[in-house]
């Protein structure tokens, strides 16, 4: 893992694959998590958090983007077109 890079990581939930897209450049002040239907990549979620999230969280984390995938599709976004 490179440090304040843009990065992208691939996982499958509910035998679907998706995209998770972790910006943490510098220059931003906060860090964008967006996650991407993998076949699509017409719609996307998009999750902000500040710069101490990362301190008690790693978002390259295999688990802690499953999560954060399972809160967005309980959310009700609809990543099936």
């Amino acid at each position: 893992m490179k440090l304040f890079a843009k990065e992208v990581k691939k996982i499958v939930i509910n035998n679907y694959e998706f995209l998770c897209v972790i910006d943490q450049r510098p220059e931003k002040d906060f860090i964008s998590f967006k996650i991407y239907p993998s076949e699509t990549k017409t719609s996307y979620f998009l999750i902000i958090f500040s710069w101490k999230i990362n301190w008690v969280t790693n978002l390259y984390q295999p688990m802690v983007c499953a999560k954060l995938i399972h809160l967005a599709i309980s959310t009700g976004w609809n990543y099936v077109y």
